[in-house]
């Protein structure tokens, strides 16, 4: 199943700002579409690796990071997602045309 994806609205109205590049605004909703399915694509980078943050390239040049959260019962993610547990949240943090800060 599905994790649930976490998008703040600012990063939305980020997003929005960049549709009008079409191959970039489809590889980054690919990427989201898959990130729903793996919240731990073998690509990604750790950005804060013991709060489960992560981010990647995407060969558009976009960067793109994100957050794994546990669930209600505070079990570990990666535990849930090799379950394919729909009770995770992936929340996506930022998606720039820069890296994000390490």
């Amino acid at each position: 199943m599905p994790c649930k994806l976490d998008i703040d609205d600012q990063v939305k109205a980020d997003l929005l700002l960049y549709s009008d590049d079409a191959a970039s605004y489809r590889e980054i909703d690919g990427f989201l579409l898959a990130l729903e399915e793996d919240p731990y694509p073998a690509t990604r980078l750790p950005l804060d690796e013991k709060n489960e943050v992560f981010y990647l390239r995407l060969s558009c040049g976009f960067f793109i990071s994100w957050q794994v959260l546990p669930d209600r019962s505070g079990k570990p993610s990666r535990q849930l997602s090799l379950k394919r547990n729909d009770s995770l949240i992936v929340r996506i943090l930022a998606i720039a045309r820069s890296s994000p800060a390490r």
